[in-house]
């Protein structure tokens, strides 16, 4: 007999996501004229390659985890109410809020990110692949600087921990 109050359990499905980051060296042209969003993110866990996140992004709320890390790994996303949001936001362990900006590039989108609070100032860009021979592929454009994807201090857990590198500050 199955109790009325037990919370059906979601299960996520378990994508794989390909994905480059990127400092910016300079921001885009017209920057403001492309579709922005703001982020609230709060990470529950960051472990030697795996993070725990949840996140809002305007009404839209979500639990994202992520395992292994570089340019490919594994993700599983379930959509939360708000009040799931609010009630797991009181158990992160650091929280952030950025503005992301979907900027269209040859191949695909970036998603520029303007982080606000103590990491007021730091630009990052990410862009997403479907396979990992178009992200080997993929030619960056020029506003884009030095790449992060494979570097140890860009990774979650060294970013939750002693935050970002001076060089990634470019608004100051």
């Amino acid at each position: 007999m199955s109790d009325p109050e037990q919370k059906e359990i979601k299960q996520p499905a378990i994508q794989q996501e390909i994905e480059r980051r990127f400092l910016v060296a300079e921001l885009p042209n017209n920057l403001e004229t492309f579709p922005s969003v703001v982020l609230r993110t709060g990470y529950l866990t960051a472990e030697e390659g795996s993070y725990d996140r949840i996140r809002q992004e305007g009404k839209t709320y979500e639990r994202t985890i992520k395992t292994g890390g570089g340019m490919s790994h594994q993700e599983s996303t379930t959509t939360l109410t708000k009040g799931e949001f609010e009630e797991l936001w009181t158990d992160i362990i650091v929280g952030v809020d950025k503005t992301r900006y979907r900027v269209p590039i040859v191949g695909g989108v970036a998603e520029l990110d303007i982080w606000h609070g103590k990491e007021e100032g730091v630009v990052t860009v990410d862009v997403e692949f479907d396979k990992e021979e178009d992200a080997h592929d993929f030619m960056a454009p020029e506003w884009f600087g030095r790449e992060t994807t494979h570097d140890e201090r860009y990774k979650s857990r060294a970013l939750i921990e002693l935050g970002f590198p001076e060089e990634a500050f470019i608004l100051h």
